[in-house]
Parts: structure tokens; sequence; C-alpha cells
């Protein structure tokens, strides 16, 4: 780890000559300078359910691994440096960054993904500056976040307008759960016990594994075989774990509801949407736009008061 920190102070000097100060790195978690002055970034925000004192965690940014690390712009907007590229390893990680998240494609309403704000090079590496984004929507359920099935529901549906865009331009995620998505706040309204008048917006990230068919590919022969990358640890579905050719967009439907899978609405009409995402057999399991038409089919035909209510919790986790 002291190599790791090593590492982040040598590139310290070229990140400062591009305009971002790199929060002081300590192991699992990089901290901002208590002296920066708050800035809302647009991405970042907290319910006053919360209050004041949760604030701090917008300047702590809990790294998921060494490639990662806060930082500010000499502006005061809090932003995240990674390691995008190592020569030409993450070329193609970089490539389709830089087609889903800068330019005109970054600007439609439909697309999720984080922006990809800068590139900084050192040496031969290649370093990415996205924004801060406030949450992991990990946390919507069975955390400390106090979500009605309403907000859950809502983060599902963003969620899957996410992919079906980026599944239109021809890219499969192949690393597609919950983790990988963050929110700008939870809304938590089982606090105040009221629907909110607004949402916050969901975000995708981490495309390290991701794969780009050509665009002239006929959609037949748009099929891969095999994990993501060695040593993968997620679950899988069993075409993806059988060595033949599989429909990477079905298996990617089919991640995105395994890590629902530990939650109901007890809202009958949804929870079998997701069970259809989850179908082991590809044949009857929902395509990613058929999967959002149907949930914003039920959502938008159901008050919103009536999902003011808990999700059921199928393997609770400690609070914390």
């Amino acid at each position: 780890m002291d190599e790791v920190k090593r590492v982040w102070e040598a590139v310290r000097p070229t990140l400062h000559d591009a305009g971002i100060r790199l929060w002081a790195y300590e192991g699992s978690s990089s901290e901002a300078d208590p002296q920066q002055t708050l800035m809302s970034n647009g991405f970042a925000y907290l319910t006053p359910t919360r209050g004041e004192a949760w604030v701090s965690r917008l300047q702590m940014f809990n790294c998921h691994n060494e490639l990662t690390c806060g930082g500010s712009t000499i502006g005061g907007l809090n932003v995240v440096i990674r390691v995008a590229a190592i020569g030409d390893e993450g070329k193609r990680h970089l490539e389709i960054l830089r087609k889903l998240a800068q330019g005109t494609t970054g600007l439609w309403t439909e697309n999720h993904v984080v922006p990809l704000w800068k590139e900084v090079q050192f040496d031969d590496i290649v370093f990415m500056v996205s924004p801060y984004v406030g949450h992991s929507m990990e946390q919507c359920y069975g955390r400390w976040a106090n979500n009605s099935v309403g907000d859950i529901v809502d983060m599902i549906l963003q969620a899957l307008e996410a992919i079906v865009f980026v599944h239109g331009l021809g890219i499969v995620h192949r690393d597609l759960c919950k983790s990988n998505y963050l929110v700008q706040w939870h809304p938590e309204s089982l606090s105040t016990m009221r629907v909110p008048l607004c949402r916050p917006r969901a975000f995708l990230t981490d495309f390290e594994t991701a794969h780009e068919f050509p665009p002239d590919m006929p959609t037949e022969e748009r099929l891969l075989s095999g994990l993501p990358v060695e040593d993968y640890q997620r679950p899988v579905p069993p075409e993806m774990d059988s060595g033949a050719l599989y429909d990477p967009f079905k298996a990617d439907v089919w991640q995105f509801a395994e890590s629902f899978s530990d939650v109901k609405t007890t809202v009958p009409s949804i929870d079998a949407i997701l069970e259809d995402m989850f179908a082991l057999d590809v044949s009857l399991r929902l395509s990613a736009s058929d999967a959002r038409d149907r949930l914003a089919e039920v959502v938008h035909s159901t008050p919103p008061i009536s999902l003011l209510i808990p999700p059921l919790l199928l393997n609770p986790l400690p609070i914390f």
C-alpha cells in the first residue's frame, strides 16, 4: 500500500499542472483538504434529513481499487481520478469512454454514463478525470439509505435506460450490477413519508470489461464467449460460464437483475419484471429495452403514493 501511495504522490505535480488537486491518499480512502471551500459540482447532494453532519461524506472517496483516488479542480469541484490505460493495456476501455462520455453523445438525456471531463498523461499512463458522484446505487437498500420502493424502482428504471442507450451503440458492459451505478443522492422517502418532488439522476460507470461490436456487424453475430476477465468473481449467467458463444446483451440484463435478487418490492407486477430479467433461459429473458418499457408502463400507471412502502429484504445485512 505504501508503494501505491508513492505512485499517487509521484503523479501529484502532473495532476496539479492539469488543474487537479489530488486528495490525501490513505489506503482504502482519500480525503479532501478540510480547508477546501465546499462547492456543488452538480453530481453529489445530501437530503435535509441527514443534515450537515453528513457533509464530510462528500469530502471523502472510498477507493474501490488502487487505480482510483479523489480530488478536486482548482475551482473547487470534486472529482475522481482513475487510471484508464497503461500503454496498450486499457486502450479499448479508454476508447469506449471517449465515445460514450464526451462530445455530443454525452449530452443526450438518455445517456447516463459518468462524463469524462479530462484526460491527463503521465509517462505511458492515461488518467481520466470525472465528476465525483454522491453515492453508490449499491446502498439503495439494506444499508443506511431509508429508501422506499418508489425510490428504488426509479433507480432501476434509470439504470435500464442507461444500458439501453449503451447497447444501442453496440457496446456491452459485461460487469453490470448495481454497485457499478452511482446516484446523486438517496431520497430516503421513508424518512419523510412523502413522495419526492424530484429524483436523483443515476449514472453508469466502470467500463473496464466492456466490449464494442463493429456498427456494421449483424445483430445475430454479436456474440461472445467466456468470462469478462480471467478469475472474474461476480455471479454470471449460465451461458457465460458454458464456454459456448452467447448473447452478451442478455447477459448484461441477467447480471443487473441478479444484483437485485436479494430484494422484493412486494408489487407483483414489478417483481415479475425483475424475475423475467433474471430468467436462466436466454430465450425467455427480457432484453434491456423490453424491461425498461414494461417497468415504465407499470410505474407510470401506479400512483406514486402506492410505492411509498419499504422493500422486503431477503438477506438483510447489518446497517452501517
